[in-house]
């Protein structure tokens, strides 16, 4: 918590769906990283405070200092948020190379490394807590028996 805001960095953060929910939680967002185009186009439109992370951009060419430098300047602190004063990190990695629904390529499919940005990103900035979110979608709903 800085300056009574809990802090919140968002990986993979699509068009903000879960950043939403987060902020209604009471989280301030001051980070996204995002490599979709026009999802960082509706993150930048919906969220101007976050127009200078709000840019495509891959997770495995982003430092974690730049991750900090971001909120530092979203939150005008005139000094960098340091490891262990961010409150949350979230994120959804891809999860088709993991997913019975595609070919499963795990850890061979380029994407099925991503997750282990989101570790390192989790291990250099120290979020008091973090949310991996993986939506594993099989195009059918599945019923508890």
């Amino acid at each position: 918590m800085i300056d009574g805001k809990t802090i919140s960095i968002s990986l993979f953060s699509g068009a903000g769906g879960l950043d939403i929910g987060m902020e209604q939680a009471g989280f301030h967002t001051v980070s996204v990283i995002e490599k979709d185009r026009d999802a960082t186009k509706t993150l930048a439109l919906n969220r101007p405070h976050l127009n200078k992370s709000a840019v495509p951009r891959e997770i495995e060419k982003v430092s974690s200092q730049d991750l900090l430098l971001e909120g530092s300047e979203v939150l005008g602190l005139g000094r960098i948020i340091r490891p262990g004063e961010v409150d949350l990190v979230t994120g959804g990695p891809p999860c088709q190379p993991f997913s019975t629904a595609g070919k499963r390529g795990s850890v061979v499919d380029p994407r099925g490394s991503l997750f282990m940005d989101f570790i390192r990103v989790v291990r250099e900035v120290q979020p008091r807590f973090f949310v991996m979110e993986n939506v594993n979608y099989h195009g059918v709903s599945h019923r508890l028996q």
